[in-house]
């Protein structure tokens, strides 16, 4: 995450301030939720580097747990547990962009 192509420092940099501000006062929330798109209520919690479970862990597709470069987390949503962040920097220059893997897309969300 020190490299200055990194998209985890990348994510940092634009969503620490945000995790401050709504550390310090709650009510910033809804201003998060609306420049992200995503539901305002029963927000809690913005980290970083979080490793989730996906539906393919375990198995060839993904041998280990992939890590979102941020998470934001839901409190007694009705719907809702959590929202990730995935950013991308300078991947889309490499030599062999390789896109995303199938098990990233074929796996159903709602």
């Amino acid at each position: 995450m020190q490299d200055l192509h990194s998209s985890s420092a990348l994510c940092i940099n634009v969503f620490d301030y945000w995790r401050s501000q709504t550390s310090k006062d709650p009510s910033i929330w809804p201003i998060l939720a609306k420049a992200l798109k995503i539901p305002s209520q029963n927000l809690s919690i913005l980290s970083f580097e979080a490793k989730l479970s996906h539906a393919a862990s375990g198995k060839k597709a993904f041998p280990r747990k992939p890590n979102l470069d941020a998470l934001i987390e839901y409190k007694g949503h009705q719907n809702i547990d959590a929202f990730g962040i995935e950013s991308k920097f300078t991947e889309a220059s490499y030599d062999k962009p390789s896109g995303l893997k199938s098990a990233y897309v074929d796996e159903p969300i709602f």
